[in-house]
Order: C-alpha cells, then structure tokens, then sequence
C-alpha cells in the first residue's frame, strides 16, 4: 500500500516537473505543419493535387495547436514563475511570438472552408502578435543582460509575423492595417540590426581591451 503510493506521489512529482520544463519552442512545429497546409492547400488550386491530404495536415496542425496551447496554459496557471523566466530569456523570448504566428498561419489554411472562423483567428492572432511584438521590441531596446552569444535566427520569429499579418488579411481588413504591420516589421528588422551589430561592436571592445591587459 504503502509502496503503490510512493509510486503515485513519484509519478505525479515526475509530471509536476516536466509541465514546469514544458517548452514554448514547440508551438513552432505548428508554423512549420501550418506552412505545409498552405501550400499543400494552393497546390490542390493551382496543380490539382489531392485535396484530402492538405485537409489531413489542416486538422493535424490545429489539434496540435491546441494541444500545446492548453499545455501552455497549464504551465502558466501551475508554474507562473517558469513562464516569467521563458519571458526574461534572450532566446526564449523570441518564440512567444510563434504562439501568434500560429494561429495567424490557421486562419489561412481554414479562410476557403471556414471564413467566419477564419477572420476570428486573424484578429486574435493580429492582436497578440502586436502584443509580442512590443514585448519584444522593449526587450531588445533595453538589452541589458544580451551578449553576441545570443544572438540567433529565433530573433527574427517576431519580425517574420507581421509580414504574416498583412498576408493572411481578408477583405474586413482595411489597407492601413496592412500597411501598419507591413511598416511595423520594417521598424523591428531596423531595431534587431541595431541591437545585433551594438552587440558585436561590444564583444570586439571587450576582446580589444583583453588583448591590451594582458601582461608581456
């Protein structure tokens, strides 16, 4: 008895503390299944392709979304601190905004077959995504704990989504709003440029300086 409870209370510790390492990198396996959908979906137009396979990927993309949406969202009700360290990661960060760009990419594979859900999904993932994008912008700007070792392509996840925004716009949509995300992403991909070469223009100093100290 006694046993059969120290296994319960082990396993459920076991699960306790994987939740808390639950990654938020993985909700880019949806923009990649995403992406496939897309363009399985425009080869079934244009190339006359089975249709029934890109449908398959839609399904399989969304199902995973949520799945790893309602994961997430366990995570940040039982380990809230796990999911403000993630925030304050340098690399980590940067894949906040694939949550958005996610659903943004969903609200194209389902616009010919579920329009009205479809604009749903692009005006919620349009608004978080703007959300991430000043969370990251902030970050990047007020880079006091940055170094040259950070810098990676997960950074420009944040910039590649507001190209995404004005791509996957339907006719509610107005033009300003597709100019205002197209020129966002622009500010963004100044600002990263900025922060990567003041990181750089850092890293040679400090190696400068050591070469200087160092004693004959």
């Amino acid at each position: 008895m006694h046993a059969n409870a120290s296994a319960t209370s082990t396993a459920t510790t076991s699960h306790h503390v994987r939740l808390a390492h639950f990654p938020v990198a993985l909700f880019s396996t949806v923009m990649g299944i995403a992406g496939l959908t897309i363009a399985w979906l425009k080869a079934h137009h244009t190339g006359g392709v089975p249709v029934e396979i890109g449908v398959a990927l839609r399904w399989l993309a969304s199902a995973l979304y949520l799945f790893l949406l309602l994961m997430y969202g366990a995570k940040l009700l039982r380990h809230p601190e796990a999911v403000k360290a993630d925030r304050a990661h340098p690399i980590r960060l940067n894949f906040f905004p694939a949550i958005s760009i996610g659903l943004l990419l969903l609200s194209i594979g389902w616009a010919q077959d579920a329009p009205a859900g479809a604009r749903w999904m692009w005006g919620i993932g349009a608004a978080v995504h703007l959300i991430f994008t000043l969370f990251a912008m902030s970050s990047w700007i007020h880079h006091t704990h940055y170094d040259i070792k950070h810098a990676n392509p997960a950074w420009f996840i944040p910039v590649v989504g507001n190209i995404i925004v004005p791509i996957a716009t339907f006719e509610m949509s107005a033009r300003s709003g597709q100019v205002f995300y197209a020129g966002l992403s622009w500010l963004m991909l100044a600002v990263l440029s900025g922060v990567v070469a003041l990181l750089a223009f850092k890293t040679l100093l400090a190696a400068s300086r050591k070469q200087i100290c160092v004693p004959e």
